[in-house]
């Protein structure tokens, strides 16, 4: 099979959707099938036998067309000979579209959400935000019309925002996971643990948050309930390419400077895990949060939200803690003070490990690819 996969940017170090697409792209290789990514930008070092980039430059920036870099890549696949065009979420012209963002509409106003009160009217009526929203609208109607493609949700969630948003039936619509790597993620032994804790300079009970939109993942809500804890031996390692100096003076503010430590970006976040005892990611927004099944499958009892797609694996209170309220520190801090008991985390940890484990990317993989042989089939039949 030569699959197409379109994408903004194909480079697995940026972001949970290019990780993924990058894990995908690699199953599908390993296994004798052919690929052609089609993005707007692709990382060189990717290449690989039975890989094709297509690089078409110009990604729509932040103020750009989304619909008009839709209709662009559109007009270039009709020269890519595919057995199947799988699309997260960038365009219509294609058999699969799977948003991995979920929505951009339940994602907006989730972002609003996470603003403070006194910056929400403001965002609600700024003019640079109605126009992406009337941009996104046109597409998302292209995309969702009744003779559109199969669509892929990664979460029940994400379903359910899709059939609200756009009457999508609830027939034309697979729910397939996202899925985490278990050969890569498991629980770090002592040496890794010691040689991880001293490499960011961090002790005690160390909490770790991943993520590069801090505000929508919600750090704003860990460092909150993290300075609900008095003088208690909680550490908190950040990792993530957001607004660091922004959110030291946050940290400053709160007066918990030394007890976090920004890390920045890195290229594999399994050293972060091996320095936590848990993970927090209240978020206000994730169709289904690798980083979450990630930590969850190193070991970590694991914090998150129903906003959550991937909070569905889990069940509430036993194998981890599902907040209702993204913005809500006290409930926040009273699920890490329950932890600081081992017995409390470690059995969390240990069924949140379970949960994980079911949640696989080989599972997620193996049923897509069911899903392009079966439109394969039916196109050789009509």
């Amino acid at each position: 099979m030569r699959l197409a996969l379109v994408l903004d940017r194909f480079d697995p170090g940026r972001g949970g959707l290019e990780h993924w697409a990058w894990q995908w792209t690699t199953w599908l290789l390993d296994r004798g099938h052919k690929v052609d990514v089609v993005a707007a930008e692709a990382a060189a070092e990717t290449i690989r036998p039975g890989l094709r980039l297509h690089p078409l430059g110009e990604p729509a920036g932040r103020d750009g067309s989304r619909y008009a870099f839709a209709e662009r890549v559109a007009g270039y696949l009709s020269q890519v000979d595919a057995d199947v065009v799988h699309d997260l979420g960038v365009g219509w012209r294609c058999d699969i579209l799977q948003p991995q963002f979920g929505t951009r509409l339940a994602d907006d106003r989730r972002a609003i959400a996470s603003l403070s009160p006194g910056r929400r009217f403001g965002a609600r009526l700024s003019w640079q935000r109605r126009k992406r929203l009337a941009d996104i609208c046109r597409l998302e109607r292209r995309q969702y019309a009744a003779d559109g493609p199969r669509v892929v949700a990664v979460s029940r969630m994400t379903s359910a925002d899709l059939r609200s948003a756009h009457g999508i039936p609830a027939g034309r619509i697979e729910v397939i996971h996202n899925g985490v790597d278990v050969s890569r993620f498991a629980p770090a032994c002592d040496a890794e643990r010691s040689a991880a804790r001293r490499r960011f300079g961090v002790d005690g009970f160390v909490l770790v948050f991943v993520g590069h939109n801090f505000r929508l993942k919600g750090l704003d809500t860990v460092l909150r309930a993290v300075s609900r804890l008095g003088t208690s031996n909680v550490q908190l390692l950040v990792v993530g390419r957001g607004p660091l100096e922004s959110y030291r003076r946050k940290a400053g503010r709160l007066g918990i400077t030394g007890r976090v430590t920004f890390a920045g970006g890195l290229p594999d976040a399994r050293v972060a895990y091996a320095a936590a005892d848990a993970f927090v990611q209240p978020t206000f927004y994730d169709p289904c949060s690798l980083t979450v099944l990630e930590a969850a499958a190193s070991g970590l009892p694991v914090l998150t939200t129903r906003f959550n797609g991937a909070s569905e694996f889990f069940d509430p209170g036993r194998s981890a803690w599902i907040l209702d309220d993204s913005a809500d520190d006290r409930a926040a801090a009273d699920a890490i003070i329950s932890w600081l008991d081992p017995h409390v985390r470690l059995d969390m940890a240990e069924a949140g490990r379970v949960a994980a484990g079911t949640a696989t990317h080989d599972r997620c993989f193996a049923r897509l690819l069911a899903t392009c042989h079966r439109i394969i089939e039916r196109r050789r039949a009509a």
